[in-house]
């Protein structure tokens, strides 16, 4: 159906109202407008699997990653067996455990989190400050606030809240009325209630602190356990378990004194204390803490090598240290000594990467390693890497300068050496002042061709030299005129008949553009001389009606905008002046019509057949009058993936499916492309879009194999 002008700007102005729209709203959906908006609170300092992020008055979860900053009003949520903790500016740590969320708020003086669920601890015992911000945690029920203190608060939508002070004291307001809340007290507020109930737990454990993470270098370690002194008359115990209800117990101490020491596999615990009464027998338990213990691995040293040698000149080297370190270390020392026990220190440098550079040392031998700090909720864990030598040497002969370019053994064009010159470039030691460049046509070097110095590391040389191999050599200058010794020798070759070979498109080749833009992609042979090229594409072979032009430094471009035709197209090296310095012979090529999509026939797109009513299944498409040729393909779709059950190349405009022997009920998608082949069939002179088609085949009877029945002659590719 054609339309009329009126009704194509109708649909053109419906079709950029719908994107313009869908623009913003994929904008809106996924931007990050809030980044700059809000100031930044703090940074996540630890995190355990999956931790993500949600910028305020945005829907999208990010993931979050170590370091990364924390901005106001950020929401925060962890997933299963997962952990984060933030540090705010203040030195307030907020621990957010597992299947846990909350959005941080920083309004006037004070500190407001929105507790929505799970579990959190906050440290603030020991952050700086006479009369620190108070913290305000805001659930559905309560709101808990504290200025200096530890506490522990677990809750969700069904059951309300339970908090516990480690250390200081808290208020708890439910409707108008506040409670205070001491040290070492637990209170328990129901959903929908606003009666606190408090508790003192009669037993005080000490270290770990509640959800502290604590630092390994192997798969198990040794974990300090302090506690207050029992009464007189109670017999403890020291209860470890991995459930926060102590279903399972991973170990179980009798209490002696006021600590213990017990080494368990890296993982998450709680941990409580239990009294029990000699004469009475009343059982006092205590309340459980979470910790963690992860094991962080030495770093990896990377560079220098054992024993690496680093020599210098006239300034100190500049010694490049590498090393790949944990995914939960904060900071690295990089720690150099003087002795291999590292006692005796000669600097340290402190870097959050994994590679610093360092130029501070003499001549002499080092040792140096690499210590990965973690520090979260207190615990400061150092963990140093083996220890590496190196020596740093004064050179005292300097080493002549390095040929670089052009490479040993390699073809330079005359016409470019005497039109835009050869660029010669090396390295050479930061000691050599200048360079002496020498040509000769003899391995010897007499009767040097050319003979320059130059204060870099390059230089071109623009001259006629003929045909033939060269020599080429370097020598460094130093202070005072003294001289190092010559490089190693290097040689190229003067070649008078080098040109432009051109690739693709071939000779009378025709070609179909790809795409909307009817893009032609043109290469040529790649010569060993750089500069920039000019493709050009004519409509003669005289090339005085050109029809597309394009400059270029590579070794090939693609050109927009074919018609169909006929057309010739060459390549020129071009000067720096803009004269053309090579040219390449023409070549002539045919832009055909695209061929048009192939039009299905049956059965209809999204068709539910019942083989158990027939005997076969044609598959038909309407015949293109430029094709010679079909390429078809069937897939079956396991709800999963889809999979090729055939491929053809069918001179025909039809294909039988018989009902005996099909893989059974399902969807199967098929596609018909047409081709227009060579005589021979050995190449595809034009393609036509795919066509896609999809139907099911429902039967009730038992499914069978598929099995293909095509016309006699086929031709595969």
């Amino acid at each position: 159906m054609k339309l009329s002008k009126r009704e194509y700007i109708y649909f053109s102005i419906a079709a950029l109202i719908i994107c313009a729209f869908s623009l913003l709203f994929y904008l809106d959906f996924t931007g990050r407008s809030a980044i700059g908006q809000e100031r930044i609170v703090g940074s996540i300092v630890f995190k355990k699997n999956m931790a993500q992020r949600k910028y305020s008055g945005q829907v999208v979860w990010d993931e979050i990653e170590l370091t990364a900053p924390v901005y106001n009003n950020d929401s925060i949520r962890t997933a299963e067996r997962s952990q984060a903790v933030v540090r705010l500016f203040d030195g307030s740590e907020i621990t957010i455990n597992e299947n846990s969320m909350v959005q941080l708020s920083f309004v006037t003086d004070e500190i407001d989190i929105q507790f929505k669920e799970g579990s959190i601890s906050t440290r603030r015992g020991v952050i700086a400050g006479e009369t620190p911000s108070r913290m305000n945690i805001r659930t559905e029920d309560a709101t808990v606030s504290v200025a200096r203190s530890d506490v522990q608060l677990t809750g969700s939508k069904d059951k309300g809240v339970s908090l516990f002070v480690s250390r200081g004291d808290a208020t708890v307001t439910t409707g108008l009325k506040e409670r205070s809340v001491t040290e070492n007290q637990k209170v328990i507020v129901e959903k929908g209630s606003r009666d606190v109930r408090i508790f003192t737990i009669p037993l005080k454990p000490l270290n770990p602190l509640p959800d502290a993470v604590l630092i390994t270098t192997g798969d198990s370690g040794a974990v300090a356990f302090t506690w207050e002194a029992l009464k007189p008359g109670q017999e403890g115990f020291l209860d470890i378990s991995d459930t926060v209800v102590f279903s399972r117990t991973v170990a179980t101490r009798k209490i002696v004194g006021t600590g213990a020491t017990v080494n368990v596999p890296v993982g998450s615990y709680f941990w409580r204390l239990r009294a029990k009464n000699r004469i009475n027998g009343a059982v006092d338990t205590g309340e459980g803490r979470r910790f963690s213990l992860v094991r962080v691995e030495p770093a990896y040293l990377i560079a220098p090598e054992q024993g690496q040698i680093i020599q210098y000149g006239k300034t100190r080297p500049v010694i490049n240290f590498k090393w790949n370190g944990s995914e939960i270390t904060r900071e690295y020392d990089l720690e150099i000594a003087s002795d291999s026990a590292m006692s005796r220190i000669v600097g340290t440098f402190k870097t959050a990467d994994g590679s610093m550079a360092v130029d501070n040392f003499d001549e002499g031998t080092y040792f140096w390693r690499v210590v990965s700090v973690t520090g979260v909720s207190g615990n400061l864990s150092r963990v140093p890497s083996p220890v590496r030598m190196l020596k740093i040497l004064r050179k005292k002969i300097i080493d002549p300068p390095m040929p670089q370019f052009p490479p040993d053994e390699s073809s330079i064009s005359a016409v470019v050496m005497k039109e835009k010159g050869i660029v010669f470039s090396w390295l050479n030691d930061q000691d050599i002042q200048s360079v002496r460049i020498t040509i000769s046509r003899n391995p010897d070097f007499s009767k040097p061709v050319f003979s320059g110095v130059s204060n870099a590391n390059f230089m071109n040389i623009r001259r006629e030299l003929d045909a033939g191999t060269y020599y080429w050599k370097l020598q460094g200058i130093l202070g005072g005129g003294r001289l190092t010794r010559s490089s190693q020798a290097a040689t190229f070759t003067m070649v008078t008949g080098q040109t432009i070979r051109l690739m693709y498109p071939g000779e009378n080749s025709g070609i179909t553009p790809a795409g909307k833009n009817k893009d032609v992609k043109m290469s040529w042979e790649q010569t060993d001389i750089y500069g920039e090229y000019l493709v050009q594409v004519a409509v003669n072979n005289a090339f005085t009606r050109i029809y597309k032009e394009k400059q270029v430094t590579a070794h090939d471009a693609v050109i927009s905008g074919f018609s169909p035709g006929k057309y010739y197209w060459r390549v020129m090296l071009k000067n720096n002046d803009g004269s053309i310095v090579m040219t390449s012979k023409s070549s002539s090529f045919v832009v055909l019509d695209a061929m048009p999509e192939p039009t299905i026939l049956s059965p209809a797109n999204g068709e539910t057949i019942d083989m158990d009513r027939r005997d076969e299944l044609d598959l038909r498409w309407k015949r293109i009058e430029e094709a010679n040729a079909y390429r078809f393909r069937m897939y079956r779709f396991d709800g999963k993936k889809e999979t090729m059950i055939a491929e053809r190349l069918i001179r025909g405009t039809n294909y039988d499916l018989n009902s005996i022997d099909f893989p059974g009920d399902g969807e199967y998608r098929w596609s018909i492309q047409a081709l227009e082949m060579s005589r021979d069939g050995s190449n595809i002179i034009r393609k036509s879009p795919l066509c896609l088609s999809r139907f099911t085949i429902q039967a009730t009877a038992v499914p069978k194999k598929i099995r293909i029945i095509t016309p006699k002659v086929i031709y595969v590719e």
